[in-house]
């Protein structure tokens, strides 16, 4: 960080902080816009794609020195929401059930804190196979490739017919969260839902589904409180319980930035990071 405005005592100059869209603690301040020698900068809520950029209070967390920036840049998002799902709303205990759909960076996020406290079986649900493949690696002790199974049946399968614990979908498509929700075990059986389909999209569900004990919820960032959650994920990290560095990151230069969201658009990647200077 460069500078600190009046009032400000979350932060100092010279600390290295986390920006995240999730609100802390410290001071709100409304959008503002400013312009500078090397474009505009942003003030008020988070932005991305920037050099420098004028932000709130509530938005940045300050990290140790001895946390790596590019694994850090990773806590402002992805790892909040997936993770947060896991250890706020969800509940999820040693030993409990819990699948997966989508196995992007929310979703390898949630098999990532899932394996670290022990929960199984862990199902990632997916339509690609790197995909699938890299939730192994994180924790994953099940995968479906939902373009050749049937999950639902696939999950009570694995499951002994009973279902799962938690369902997570995280994909943004509305044949995932139903999927999801009737993967999910009656008599306390809970379905979160993260993902964000295209406007005007709809879900159907039975019902009876809830009726039966089944509980479906949203999430906003997996309920994550910035100034206790990403100090925890970088503890994770230093300890060897949050392996980011197998997340799959692939760094593109910002005049590539274009073949980077190709890349996550195509789902054949799991994170993209944009390096913003020259080295």
């Amino acid at each position: 960080m460069v500078a600190s405005g009046e009032g400000v005592t979350k932060v100092k100059p010279g600390d290295r902080v986390v920006l995240s869209w999730l609100k802390g603690t410290g001071a709100d301040v409304p959008n503002t816009g400013y312009e500078s020698t090397e474009g505009s900068i942003n003030s008020g809520a988070i932005s991305t794609f920037m050099r420098r950029t004028v932000t709130c209070e509530n938005r940045v967390t300050v990290i140790p020195d001895s946390m790596p920036l590019k694994l850090a840049a990773l806590l402002g998002c992805a790892i909040p929401t997936g993770a947060g799902v896991v250890f706020n709303t969800s509940g999820l205990a040693h030993g409990e059930s819990i699948a997966v759909f989508g196995a992007g960076g929310i979703g390898q996020s949630a098999i990532m804190a899932a394996a670290s406290i022990g929960a199984g079986p862990i199902i990632a649900v997916d339509v690609v196979a790197e995909k699938l493949a890299r939730a192994r690696d994180l924790g994953a002790t099940h995968t479906v490739n939902a373009a050749e199974a049937d999950p639902v049946a696939a999950i009570r399968s694995l499951t002994g017919g009973k279902g799962v614990r938690v369902s997570f979908e995280c994909a943004g498509r509305v044949d995932a969260m139903e999927a999801a929700f009737d993967s999910a075990m009656p008599g306390g059986g809970l379905c979160i839902v993260a993902g964000n389909p295209p406007q005007g999209q709809t879900m159907r569900i039975n019902p009876f589904g809830l009726i039966g004990g089944r509980r479906l919820v949203g999430t906003w960032g997996g309920e994550s409180r910035p100034d206790i959650d990403i100090p925890r994920y970088v503890d994770m990290f230093m300890n060897g319980r949050l392996p980011l560095r197998r997340l799959g990151t692939k760094e593109y230069p910002l005049d590539e930035i274009n073949q980077a969201l190709d890349a996550l658009e195509s789902g054949h990647l799991v994170r993209a990071m944009i390096r913003m200077g020259d080295a």
